[in-house]
Order: structure tokens, then sequence, then C-alpha cells
């Protein structure tokens, strides 16, 4: 896929975002806890802004950009388990698989961006990478200002 075309590139990102929003919208229906099953309709709700955004996205949106901006990491999700979905889980639980998701999602974009055959595509797969770092660091925050401070 990184040596796809830009229409292809972006494509695969938003079936990753319908994924996304398919993965949080039915973990959310298997809970019975209405502020877990809230907090995965909003990360449902904050993928399909993703894949939007992607829908929206032209080719000259990319062109002579700015590089995305640095983004800070802060290493939460190289410490946690990975952890099977099941209808019964907690907000850290939650917190914990979404970023651990979110980890995957910015791996995979930045590891095909290594392998990019040309500067748009590598240009492209980065920021998409740096947009799921973005997405993981505001689950980090949540993780550490809710379930470390509780700790």
């Amino acid at each position: 896929m990184a040596n796809g075309s830009f229409e292809e590139i972006i494509n695969f990102a938003k079936e990753k975002e319908q994924e996304a929003v398919d993965f949080y919208t039915d973990l959310a229906g298997k809970t019975e806890a209405e502020n877990i099953k809230d907090a995965l309709l909003e990360m449902a709700g904050q993928e399909a802004r993703h894949k939007q955004a992607l829908e929206d996205m032209s080719l000259e949106v990319f062109k002579g950009s700015e590089p995305p901006r640095e983004i800070e990491d802060l290493k939460l999700a190289t410490t946690m388990p990975e952890l099977e979905p099941r209808p019964d889980m907690t907000y850290q639980e939650i917190l914990t698989v979404s970023i651990k998701r979110e980890e995957g999602a910015e791996k995979l974009y930045k590891h095909m961006a290594a392998v990019a055959s040309d500067d748009l595509q590598k240009q492209v797969l980065e920021r998409l990478s740096a947009e799921e770092l973005n997405h993981r660091n505001i689950l980090e925050k949540e993780y550490d200002d809710r379930v470390n401070q509780e700790n």
C-alpha cells in the first residue's frame, strides 16, 4: 500500500478509520455501563470525524504543506498490556485497548512512510502517522489524568 497512489493511500486510511468506528460502536453495544458506553460512542464519533476529514482531503492539501507538528509521545502505550475487548470492561481497560489500537495505527503508517516510493506518499503517510500519535496522546493524557491520578 505504501507504493500506492495518493487516492489508494487515502482510501486505505478511510477504511482503517471506518474499522475504528465499527470497533468502538460494537464495543459500546456490548457494555451496559452508560458512562463507558458514552465514552466509546464519543471515540467512535472522533474516528468518524477523522474519516470525514480524509474524505474531504485532496492532493492539494499536501503539496507544499508544512510537515506535521511535533507531538510529544507520552510512551504509556509501551507499558500497557494487549487486552481483548469484552463487554464488562472498566474505563481503564477501554482506554488501554483504545491506546493500543491507536499505537498500532500510528506504527502502521510510520512503517508505510518508511517504505514509500516517493516524497508525496511519504509526506501523506507521515501526516497520518502523526494524526494517530495525536489520537493516542489524547487518550494517554486521559489515562494519566483519570487512572494514574486515582492510583
